[in-house]
């Protein structure tokens, strides 16, 4: 059970060192970019960060109204790709390490 739960929590440990270095390169990229706007005497508009700020609720707004609920159709067709899964696992004897056959125990 260990060698299981042990690689999850490794990647989601290195997950969330990505998503934190990702968030701090941009930090620096976003201070170092004001700075050379100020060093250059570029003043930006006191309304910039507020449509920077209504510019991205466009674009989520518009990407969650695009989205659609999922219909019977695509259940359906997720219900026949894990029928599909398993008989294939079946054929390549993958089921037999993944599941033990009722009455067999562990080897722990």
């Amino acid at each position: 059970m260990l060698e299981v739960i042990l690689p999850l929590y490794v990647a989601f440990v290195v997950l969330c060192v990505f998503v934190f270095m990702s968030h701090h390169n941009l930090s620096q990229a976003l201070h170092s970019l004001v700075s050379d706007f100020q060093k250059n005497g570029v003043e930006l508009p006191p309304t910039f960060i507020e449509e920077m700020k209504e510019e991205m609720y466009n674009i989520v707004q518009d990407t969650v109204e695009g989205m659609n609920p999922p219909t019977a159709a695509d259940h359906l067709m997720g219900a026949l790709g894990q029928l599909v899964q398993m008989k294939l696992a079946k054929s390549m004897n993958l089921l037999d390490a993944v599941m033990p056959a009722s009455g067999d125990e562990p080897n722990e």
